[in-house]
């Protein structure tokens, strides 16, 4: 007796991991706590959202003046209202659910609770839809190798190798500028340490 391979064996093969497109992985997502906007809202340019400044909200504005600030421009930011879901991993999931054509998110909010939930999605999404979180942290214990409480120290101590932690002591915009500065360019072209930031003052 003969038989059909389909009679012995189906195989079907699926593809779940999302990626963005080649002009979305040079650009970010930002959490803002300022937007009264209720929906994932996406800008191609600085005038575009400084048009809508009232809306998109004064943190938004402040990170998008530096991100759109080094010269070499992404093509655009994606607005992700805080509040969007119960929680911020539930507002992360309805975000890329809207719009995930995107590679790195920054938020306003630098609190340990947020940087953990926001590290913590980015890390249990790294298998199907792999993104990067950018985190910018004033707490002085950053600079101190025997502190164990800082944001940088408890991302390391969690293994959470796709967070990454910039200590700045005032209010400068260093995360928009290394994103905006370096995000747009050919990855593997550039390192993105000792970089020179427009709008960026160095620490003393």
């Amino acid at each position: 007796m003969s038989s059909n391979i389909t009679d012995v064996v189906q195989v079907t093969i699926s593809r779940d991991l999302q990626v963005p497109s080649t002009a979305g992985f040079g650009t970010a997502a930002f959490i803002s706590a300022d937007t009264t906007h209720t929906t994932v809202v996406v800008y191609n340019d600085l005038a575009t959202l400084q048009a809508d400044d009232t809306a998109a909200g004064a943190d938004t504005v402040a990170f998008a003046v530096d991100y759109w600030g080094q010269g070499v421009k992404p093509t655009k930011l994606t607005l992700i209202p805080d509040g969007l879901g119960s929680d911020l991993p539930e507002t992360l999931d309805l975000a890329v659910d809207d719009t995930n054509d995107w590679y790195v998110v920054a938020a306003s909010s630098d609190t340990a609770a947020d940087i953990v939930a926001i590290s913590g999605w980015v890390d249990d999404n790294k298998g199907s839809n792999p993104k990067l979180y950018f985190v910018q942290t004033d707490d002085p214990n950053t600079l101190d190798s025997s502190d164990a409480t800082d944001p940088a120290s408890v991302e390391m101590a969690a293994q959470a190798d796709r967070s990454s932690v910039w200590y700045k002591a005032d209010g400068d915009q260093v995360v928009a500028g290394i994103l905006g500065k370096c995000l747009p360019t050919v990855p593997g072209s550039i390192t993105w340490s000792d970089k020179n930031l427009v709008g960026i003052t160095p620490d003393k």
